[in-house]
């Protein structure tokens, strides 16, 4: 997989760029860090995205407004000193994009790529460990975590300093009984990615619709969540990508069936 560094843009410029064309919000799930920056005149960015230092974002930035495919990553550490991963992907039928916060900085790198690539760069951004030793596991606390409304469960990304499990554990018994348990503290990093064929309406994961979930975990490696959320299985760096790829392709065809496409 190769790809091309467009540029590296700040998130003041970005958001200020976002607001001249319409937007409400940054691209999920990038964040400014720490306090706000000296605003620029608006006039002034805009001058700078015609002509100057910020026009190399014109094809991202267009892309992104009419993207065939939009694809959010967002990778949450049990380590509270290390930021979290936030990456950002769209794709036309020409071209794709992966635009990666810098952790902890409010500078955002933007490479262009072959669409077919997206799948693959978001699956390395995530840095998988290798798969786990485990054919199947459940963390209790994540059991129907994902699959209900966050206002039952709350915020996902709190991962808690206890596992109060009896309110959560809902799956099948069978399922949870040939499958090992692993404890919420083993979770070093988990991550939520997500595609869409519509423009977003709000930042954040859109509850209501599908998601990948994948975990890793200390002294063993890295796992995918099927689709019910009820277990994990071993993920490797092409079982990652593929399920990313099963995302966009579900996207894709959605919107060839809606004729948008």
């Amino acid at each position: 997989m190769s790809r091309r560094l467009v540029g590296t843009i700040d998130l003041a410029d970005l958001d200020t760029l976002c607001e001249l064309r319409g937007a409400e919000f940054l691209p999920y799930p990038f964040m400014r860090e720490g306090g706000p920056a000296g605003p620029e005149a608006p006039s002034s960015v805009a001058a700078r995205f015609d002509d100057g230092d910020l026009r190399v974002f014109r094809e991202w930035l267009e892309t992104h407004g009419n993207a065939d495919v939009w694809v959010e990553c967002r990778v949450l550490y049990r380590d509270d000193d290390l930021p979290d991963t936030r990456l950002s992907a769209c794709r036309s039928a020409r071209v794709g994009f992966l635009a990666a916060q810098r952790p902890g900085q409010n500078l955002v790198d933007v490479y262009e790529l072959s669409p077919p690539d997206i799948a693959a760069a978001i699956a390395e951004g995530v840095r998988p460990s290798g798969p786990g030793s485990h054919p199947q596991i459940v963390i209790p606390k994540y059991v129907n975590y994902f699959g209900e409304s966050t206002a039952e469960f709350g915020d996902f990304d709190d991962f808690g300093d206890g596992d109060d499990y009896e309110a959560i554990i809902r799956a099948d018994r069978p399922a949870l009984e040939q499958a090992a348990t692993v404890p919420d503290a083993d979770v070093l990093a988990l991550a939520t990615i997500q595609s869409h064929c519509e423009p977003a309406r709000a930042w954040g994961v859109d509850w209501a619709k599908d998601l990948l979930v994948w975990v890793q975990l200390d002294a063993d490696g890295d796992y995918i969540y099927d689709a019910e959320f009820q277990h994990a299985v071993p993920a490797t760096h092409e079982s990652l990508r593929n399920r990313i790829d099963g995302l966009i392709e579900a996207d894709l065809a959605e919107s060839r069936r809606r004729g948008t496409r």
